[in-house]
């Protein structure tokens, strides 16, 4: 390829010579202009991501025993990391003696009440009043009983860090064999599903049309907009779009990607050869039209940010479908000035 522009560029170099001994004006190739019909096509660059991680935290105040690997899949309600819940079960159980405690000494009072209290006159009130409270009391202790039991299930049951859906483990957060307090995180995790493709939006893409008139796709499969970021990044002057997962798409979290998208504008807009853009000091941007007559004129246009692959982009501006752009020897060139076309077949 690299010899077959040398030879291209001296055969360039040579007509030129010979066309301009024989006095037929600048040697130049050119291009035809295509008119884009849906809309200008761009390529952002995107990352499939986690629409949400989930962080697995320690219940209680204890060793840490077992953790699945980083990379490991779990459906839900799946065991991802375990600790020893020794001390809770030993607490557990000394507060189920205490409660059976309780309520025999309710179930006294209770009855030691209605007895003194059949026994009419021969009671005092005050010593009834004191018997009602023993019984109140009572009732008071078991429902505080009962409630440290129902918590101490509760962490019991979740020393075992279960997965809340269908998850792989990320990363961990802690060690195994080492003390977590309650609320320490111990893993992280990542949806397997309902993920997200992120792009990078640069803001000069609004000037073609809003977000939401464009349409989205990967790999041909259309990708819906979910919502655009009002946040600018200050480095790259762009915002964050985020598009659905693709259907049947075996993407990976964090795999990068190219999204097309096409924006359509009341613009005509033009697919035209990347050599035939020629720029100004000032960053305006033009090319040399060549008309029937083999006469030279320069075109403004305007460059639709994001457009350029395959060795062409796209531009707006006074252009025709099928216009002559030139793409070699336009430095030689001035308004109105005859050319000869190289490849003479356009």
């Amino acid at each position: 390829m690299k010899f077959q522009n040398i030879a291209l560029i001296c055969c360039l170099l040579s007509a030129m010579n010979i066309f301009a001994e024989e006095g037929q004006g600048v040697a130049v190739f050119v291009e035809q202009a295509e008119e884009v019909e849906n809309g200008a096509i761009s390529s952002l660059s995107c990352e499939f991501m986690s629409q949400r991680t989930f962080v697995l935290s320690a219940a209680v105040d204890a060793e840490l025993t077992s953790i699945l690997p980083v990379g490991s899949q779990v459906k839900k309600n799946q065991l991802v990391a375990s600790q020893d819940n020794f001390y809770v079960q030993n607490e557990l159980q000394q507060k189920q003696i205490k409660l059976e405690q309780r309520r025999h000494d309710l179930a006294f009072h209770q009855s030691e009440y209605e007895r003194r209290k059949n026994q009419g006159e021969h009671v005092s009130p005050s010593e009834l009043h004191r018997l009602k409270w023993q019984v109140k009391t009572s009732m008071a202790e078991i429902a505080l009983a009962e409630s440290e039991i129902a918590r101490l299930s509760r962490d019991s049951e979740k020393a075992q860090l279960r997965a809340p859906g269908d998850f792989e483990v990320e990363r961990h957060l802690s060690k195994l064999g080492q003390f977590v307090s309650r609320g320490e995180p111990v893993a992280q995790l990542s949806p397997l599903s309902d993920n997200e493709v992120v792009c990078d939006m640069p803001l000069s893409f609004a000037t073609h049309g809003t977000y939401e008139q464009a349409s989205f796709s990967y790999n041909r499969q259309p990708l819906k907009l979910k919502r655009v970021s009002n946040v600018v990044n200050t480095n790259t002057q762009s915002k964050r779009i985020y598009l659905n997962e693709p259907d049947g798409s075996a993407l990976d979290v964090g795999q990068r990607l190219s999204v097309e998208m096409v924006h359509t504008t009341q613009q005509k807009l033009f697919r035209i050869s990347a050599d035939a853009l020629n720029f100004d000091l000032d960053g305006s941007s033009y090319v040399w039209a060549i008309d029937d007559n083999k006469s030279a004129s320069r075109v403004e246009v305007n460059m639709v940010e994001g457009t350029s692959f395959n060795a062409r982009t796209t531009v707006s501006g006074a252009l025709t479908h099928g216009m002559r752009l030139v793409v070699r020897g336009a430095n030689m060139l001035s308004d109105g000035e005859t050319v000869e076309l190289v490849n003479s077949t356009l």
